[in-house]
């Protein structure tokens, strides 16, 4: 039986072919030129996936890139801040410094040796100072 079905299955196929008059009636030269036209665009599809493929990765990389140099953005800004408040305080003081040194009283020492000889005498008593004592004696006297 199953023979039976074999060749009733080569015959069919046989008068098949016997559609076809002329082997030109079976235009497979199109056939042909569209599975190249396929592979060729499946070439392509790959090669383009690859190009894609290193576009992404640098994308990452750049995205990385730019996020440590955002931070380091941030960190900087702040530093900058911080030296700003240190230069404006620095100003500051300088400013007082000059006022104090233009006030009338700063330019003559001797009023200022007699009020530090005074706090002396208040601070340390009668003790003599000696090279070796100043130290001690300075803590003291603040």
């Amino acid at each position: 039986m199953s023979e039976q079905n074999a060749l009733k299955e080569r015959l069919t196929a046989l008068s098949k072919l016997g559609e076809y008059a002329d082997f030109s009636e079976l235009d497979w030269p199109s056939l042909a030129t569209e599975v190249a036209r396929l592979r060729d665009e499946k070439r392509l599809l790959a090669a383009t996936s690859d190009v894609l493929q290193s576009l992404t990765t640098r994308l990452t990389q750049l995205q990385g890139e730019l996020a440590e140099s955002d931070a380091a953005l941030a960190a900087k800004t702040r530093e900058l801040g911080a030296t700003q408040a240190r230069r404006e305080a620095a100003e500051a003081l300088h400013s007082d410094t000059r006022l104090l040194a233009a006030d009338s009283t700063a330019a003559q020492p001797s009023v200022w040796f007699e009020r530090l000889d005074a706090m002396r005498s208040e601070a340390l008593g009668e003790q003599q100072l000696t090279v070796e004592s100043c130290d001690n004696r300075e803590r003291e006297m603040r």
